[in-house]
């Protein structure tokens, strides 16, 4: 079983349980780099050498055929398809982001969703986005309105991480989805900059909103790392990386001529499905 790296900049939540509802995917937190987002500047590129990487930051075309060849291998022919997230609504994304972090995300009237509709019919029903509704009320009567006193592994109040969240964001300039593509590395960093946040939920956040990406955590790191791994069950110690998994699984979405949140969730829905125990491989 492959462990993410255990010292990075950012250290919060990790997996803890697997979702038993068939919605949207459980979130988890990793130990990861607040600034080292897949897809962000600093990030990973792709080269055409084979053999081993010189650079840490190369991903290889020769490893990206690997990935392609195990999502031949290990994927159904009918993927599981993204449930579409929360396009246009930015409290809704948020909501999910940071109360899905180990949590069983549950059906359309239990869990997550459900907690969604609390807030929802709190604000009077319709669209939910406008993020300064969520960063104007204390932590406390959120935690109330969502029925929701979960709280992140530092122990601190899910509800009060998401009103920090919220508060950061429209100081930055984001206050509602329409916002997000005029300054998403800005807004990056003022997310992960809420203590028990990071860029593996910054990155489901923005899928959530329609932006096209991997949401790098345990199941798409396992994955990754079992594609590349040898005869013996070893897998390069850069595949602990969720930054350079994510670019490794976005660059192969791009070889399959397929969204890479698509091919996200379709080996999330695999790997969720076979479970925690080594798949076998030919590689």
């Amino acid at each position: 079983m492959l462990y993410l790296q255990a010292e990075l900049n950012k250290v919060v939540d990790r997996y803890a349980s697997t979702p038993t509802g068939t919605g949207f995917r459980c979130s988890s937190e990793q130990a990861e780099s607040p600034t080292a987002s897949a897809g962000q500047a600093g990030g990973y590129r792709r080269c055409s050498r084979r053999g081993s990487a010189k650079g840490d930051n190369v991903v290889e075309d020769g490893e990206v055929e690997r990935v392609v060849e195990y999502v031949h291998e290990q994927l159904p022919a009918d993927w599981a398809q993204w449930p579409g997230g929360w396009p246009g609504e930015a409290e809704a994304a948020l909501l999910d982001a940071v109360l899905s972090i180990q949590a069983v995300y549950g059906g359309p009237e239990t869990g997550v969703r459900s907690a969604v509709g609390r807030w929802r019919q709190h604000r009077g029903g319709g669209r939910l986005d406008d993020l300064s509704a969520l960063a104007s009320i204390s932590p406390e009567d959120l935690a109330q309105v969502l029925d929701n006193r979960q709280r992140l592994s530092g122990g601190r109040l899910k509800a009060e991480a998401i009103v920090d969240a919220a508060g950061r964001l429209v100081k930055a300039g984001m206050s509602s989805s329409a916002d997000l593509d005029g300054g998403r590395d800005k807004y990056r960093r003022a997310y992960v900059a809420v203590r028990g946040l990071g860029t593996v939920t910054w990155d489901y956040l923005c899928m959530l909103l329609g932006v096209d990406g991997v949401k790098a955590d345990v199941w798409i790191v396992r994955f990754v790392g079992r594609a590349l791994s040898d005869d013996q069950g070893d897998s390069p110690p850069r595949t602990r990386d969720p930054a350079y998994c994510a670019e490794l699984l976005r660059s192969a979405a791009a070889q399959l001529q397929v969204p890479a949140t698509t091919l996200d969730h379709a080996v999330w829905a695999n790997m969720r499905r076979v479970g925690p125990a080594d798949q076998s491989s030919t590689h």
